[in-house]
């Protein structure tokens, strides 16, 4: 299994086996084809390849579907929606399609959880016309948090109304009812929602405006705002979510993730509203660990609405419930790996 992944200006991918995983990347140029031959060994000879695709727009409604003919044009289609990755993923599933066409090819959906959010939830105030052409809330991390739902569904089935917290650097959070999703704090793009390590969370549209008038161009705005904002901005130098879980880090670091965790609280306040109450919150995160003091910042919100909480102190199992035993409301903390729930997606979809 080869699973590619953009990560502008680069690509990367790693081959799954029964050896393990290998991952591997590249600065990713038009030369798809060369690069392909190139930079992965006996390429020609895999079987399977996937395609990461973190915006699928209304086209792909699937977390993983097939990739023929039809599904390389409708790929075209989405570069619009996220020109920077989603120009990537089809120049290089075109390219792997061409030339590997005995293989089976599919495509990894990043919204495509979040496709049949009720209207009322992906409907922004605007004029009809826009909204025909796709300006609505879509969601981002949806595998993930596909993935974290159905992990805690195997360590407590019963609960029925859940939050799903990722906790990183895009950190995002989705409401979610009997399996569906109900809410999610991402919206036409990842970029809304919780401040990121560069990216400026919800802010007012009209700052766009203001910035406009005042002599920035579009592509300087763009950069502001989805590079140089979030943590990086606060801090006005490099910054990432690890940054933040620094025990003895200095008074402006404190001050970002006062920032971050008011932020995931209040997103946490209106999705209980949203699901008429809360049985479970399920944090994950590459970091999990090492996020226990800020999960405790984040739930100790909650303790009003019953939540029973000890001690986060110290180390533990990863996959645990964290809340006390008797709490109404159970949180688990769960370590996430990407490649891990990439895999998992596509071995469902293939059982």
């Amino acid at each position: 299994m080869l699973i590619f992944n953009p990560v502008p200006p680069n690509l990367r991918w790693w081959r799954m086996d029964a050896d393990g995983r290998v991952e591997v990347g590249c600065r990713f140029d038009s030369n798809c084809r060369e690069n392909l031959n190139r930079e992965i060994p006996n390429f020609s000879e895999e079987k399977l390849f996937a395609y990461t695709l973190y915006h699928g727009g209304d086209r792909f409604r699937s977390i993983v579907s097939r990739l023929d003919n039809a599904a390389v044009a409708q790929l075209e289609d989405t570069i619009r929606l996220l020109p920077e990755y989603n120009t990537i993923t089809w120049k290089i599933a075109e390219a792997g399609y061409r030339q590997a066409s005995t293989a089976e090819h599919l495509i990894l959906c990043d919204t495509a959880f979040f496709a049949d959010l009720p209207e009322w939830v992906t409907s922004y105030a605007i004029p009809q016309e826009l909204k025909r052409i796709g300006i609505r809330k879509y969601g981002s991390n949806g595998i993930g948090h596909y993935w974290a739902m159905k992990k805690a569904g195997k360590i407590s089935a019963s609960r029925r109304k859940i939050i799903t917290v990722f906790l990183d650097d895009n950190t995002s959070l989705a409401a979610i009812e009997n399996g569906s999703p109900l809410e999610t704090s991402s919206g036409f793009t990842p970029l809304e929602g919780v401040p990121s390590a560069t990216g400026c969370g919800q802010i007012d549209p009209t700052i766009v405006f203001h910035l406009c008038s005042a002599g920035y161009s579009f592509e300087e705005i763009n950069r502001i705002l989805t590079r140089e904002s979030g943590f990086t901005g606060l801090r006005e130098s490099a910054c990432r979510y690890a940054d933040l879980l620094d025990p003895n880090g200095d008074r402006l670091l404190a001050e970002i993730r006062d920032i971050f965790c008011y932020n995931v609280v209040k997103q946490i306040g209106a999705f209980i509203a949203a699901l008429n109450g809360i049985d479970q919150i399920v944090f994950f995160s590459p970091r999990a660990e090492r996020s226990r003091a800020v999960i405790q910042r984040i739930i100790e919100h909650l303790i009003p609405l019953g939540l029973r909480l000890p001690s986060l102190a110290g180390g533990g199992n990863n996959s645990e419930a964290i809340s006390a035993p008797d709490s109404p409301i159970e949180v688990l903390l769960l370590q996430y790996n990407r490649q891990e729930a990439f895999s998992t997606a596509i071995r469902e979809f293939l059982a």
